[in-house]
């Protein structure tokens, strides 16, 4: 199966939403078929690779261009590379599209043939950014997400979600039947794991992009309202890009917590901490973050906002899950107090939990139903 992949942004091992287009590229070369690119420029040759032709997108630096885009109710920067982009669709068996913000694509291409990954409800994910953080174009994003978002929905042939929670809301917002919708959760790829005994201090991990404001704000609740509650010993590494300075300045207040500015890469946190932490109360889709601590084979104490999508993750919510201080306190200290026995067995269930259902050979999996669903239902 020859496969077009268009997407906003482009696949990557660092970024949440570039994680979800990596999975789509794995999930689509595990299945065999030939892909194709069209999005930004691909900084990782190996990724590159991957693809069997790349159409790589400059973005348009001219303000009038923009503008003019803009009033037509286009928000993409790439959009006029996109309209001058020599390629041929109907060569294409199927048409993968990432997010529900490319709606001009379908004046190009016609619409039974592509299938759309919902990285998030864009519209509701539009409006938190704006209650967070009221900027101009976060304005204008949320003016145009509804809209943009109905006709993707609406003209696709079929779309893959990554909750059920999403699943419904897409249909309450715009109509469309759930059939019309799959699901394909967040899956990362499998490490070499080796089971390990919980350190002295225990050492604590907590990961995301810095600059996000939701993930900001999270951190500093945690450090306020948990780290000064705990009574056993332990170190947190913040880890994670472009850290604003009010975190830094947090962080300077507390000796047993470090940040990691913007590593190349997050494997050896991973590898040293005992356990991950997310104190995530807003923001969108599943987080990725969540999958990679499963994938170390990792114990991650979150909010219930955290293990959005991650049903699968029942039978430990009574130990992990915590959406108050006084919880992540308990579960902090309980898992410090386990035993050697107990700490080994946790750790090879939730390994066990990710294989069955976050690795990459779920991803491939639910990436052929989805494909086959489209193709049974253009029949």
């Amino acid at each position: 199966m020859k496969i077009l992949h268009i997407t906003p942004q482009k696949p990557s091992l660092i970024s949440g939403g570039e994680m979800c287009v990596y999975q789509s590229l794995i999930s689509m070369k595990m299945n065999g078929y030939t892909v194709d690119y069209v999005g930004p420029e691909i900084e990782n040759d190996e990724i590159k690779a991957l693809y069997h032709r790349v159409f790589e997108l400059a973005p348009t630096g001219q303000k009038k261009v923009l503008i003019k885009n803009l009033a037509k109710g286009v928000t993409n920067k790439r959009y006029e590379a996109w309209k001058n982009a020599a390629i041929d669709f109907c060569s294409y068996d199927r048409i993968w599209l990432e997010f529900t913000k490319l709606d001009y694509i379908f004046d190009r291409i016609r619409s039974n043939n592509v299938y759309v990954r919902v990285h998030n409800v864009e519209y509701d994910y539009a409006g938190a950014l704006l209650r967070s953080q009221w900027r101009l174009k976060h304005f204008v994003y949320y003016l145009l997400a509804r809209k943009q978002e109905k006709r993707i929905l609406t003209e696709c042939a079929g779309a893959v979600a990554l909750t059920v929670h999403d699943v419904k809301r897409m249909t309450e917002l715009y109509h469309i039947p759930e059939e019309k919708i799959s699901l394909m959760p967040i899956c990362v790829s499998s490490q070499t794991v080796l089971i390990k005994e919980k350190s002295s201090p225990l050492r604590m991990l907590i990961t995301g992009s810095l600059w996000y404001i939701q993930n900001e704000n999270g951190i500093k609740w945690f450090l306020e309202n948990v780290c000064s509650k705990l009574s056993v010993p332990y170190e947190l590494v913040i880890a994670g890009r472009n850290p604003s300075e009010g975190l830094m300045y947090e962080v300077s207040k507390r000796k047993n917590v470090t940040v990691m500015d913007s590593p190349p890469q997050m494997k050896p946190y991973f590898e040293q901490c005992d356990v991950v932490i997310a104190p995530v109360f807003e923001g969108g889709g599943m987080k990725v973050k969540v999958a990679e601590a499963l994938s170390y084979g990792k114990p991650i104490i979150g909010t219930s906002h955290a293990f959005v999508g991650y049903e699968s993750l029942q039978e430990f919510f009574d130990l992990l899950r915590a959406d108050s201080a006084e919880d992540f306190v308990s579960r902090i200290q309980e898992l410090h107090h386990m035993s050697s026995v107990q700490w080994i067995s946790l750790q090879q269930k939730i390994l066990t939990a990710f294989k069955n259902n976050y690795s990459f050979e779920t991803s491939a999996n639910n990436c052929r139903q989805a494909l086959e669903s489209l193709r049974d239902n253009k029949r």
